[in-house]
């Protein structure tokens, strides 16, 4: 008797019922498998955001379509074969609508954003090579300033010509088309409460090396007082803009952005060009790379020691 009822207990069990899914699920239940897929397989071949969500799309309604395809041919209804349409046949035949006109779609559309996409990428691994570079030179500039020998005027001397190969830097990566552009620093002397000239790779003249500005005057002490980033595309017209020549103006487009090295506030960098235009976006990322460079070697400890002395 005892393994009678063993037996009837493994019947009951092996003979229960095996839950399932409702029709319309499996649909869904493919559509994500093949999406979680598609991703795997686009972050294999390390294709841009917009490519991987495409390429994941396409394989969950590529998977869709067998779906589609098996529910019609292999569903019965009674005992004699024949296909079902159902609603669960129709979101199949949807899903596999959607993995046709998808590629059709991608080309005409998406795919013109996926060369735009190709392109930043390579416009950031760029930057991202600039940058790695600025790090690089900048972690050599404080290490020599650790040299218990080396003495203010070199330190300084070494700092402007630090600036003026970065400048460079900056400069060539925006642009080599023609265009006149000027990159200037403007430091902060907490003593007169000023910005005062500090470094150009262009600007020599004495009109405007001389020039300061207080804090809130003029775009540039605007800038350091609010501690906010500006891309004008024509800085002369903003009424705040300073005149410094009586002639008309040679530099539109400008952008200024404060130095900082924590919570110190160590001046401005401002960077103009000729064209009557905003700097674009990647440009806007190297220049402000190039002035939190500029925060970090400025806003040394030891740096500051030797600055101090030209205050």
């Amino acid at each position: 008797m005892p393994h009678i009822a063993v037996a009837h207990h493994v019947t009951a069990v092996v003979g229960a019922p095996t839950p399932k899914l409702p029709g319309f699920a499996w649909p869904l239940l493919f559509f994500i498998l093949g999406f979680v897929l598609g991703c795997i397989i686009a972050n294999v071949v390390r294709q841009p955001r917009l490519k991987i969500a495409t390429l994941a799309a396409i394989v969950a309604a590529g998977l869709g379509v067998v779906g589609a395809i098996g529910h019609v041919l292999f569903s019965t209804s009674g005992t004699v074969w024949m296909p079902v349409f159902d609603t669960t046949t129709l979101l199949w035949v949807v899903v596999a609508a959607v993995g046709f006109a998808l590629p059709i779609i991608s080309e005409i559309t998406v795919g013109g954003v996926n060369l735009k996409l190709h392109q930043a990428q390579g416009v950031t691994l760029r930057a991202t090579h600039l940058m790695q570079t600025w790090a690089f030179t900048t972690s050599d500039l404080l290490a020599e300033f650790e040299d218990p020998e080396l003495n203010s005027g070199e330190a300084i001397e070494s700092i402007l010509k630090f600036l003026k190969l970065r400048a460079y830097e900056a400069l060539e990566w925006i642009g080599q088309d023609g265009e006149e552009r000027r990159l200037a620093i403007w430091m902060s002397n907490a003593t007169i409460q000023r910005l005062e000239f500090f470094f150009s790779n262009e600007i020599r003249d004495a009109e405007t090396t001389s020039i300061t500005f207080g804090i809130g005057d003029g775009i540039v002490g605007t800038v350091f007082e609010n501690q906010e980033t500006w891309n004008e595309r024509d800085a002369p017209s903003i009424p705040i803009w300073r005149r410094i020549r009586n002639e008309k103006p040679r530099y539109h487009g400008l952008f200024c952005t404060p130095i900082n090295f924590g919570e110190y506030n160590i001046g401005v960098l401002s960077v103009d060009r000729q064209k009557e235009e905003r700097f674009q976006e990647d440009h806007v990322d190297v220049l402000t790379a190039f002035a939190e460079m500029v925060g970090t070697v400025l806003g040394n400890e030891k740096a500051r020691a030797f600055l101090a002395g030209l205050e």
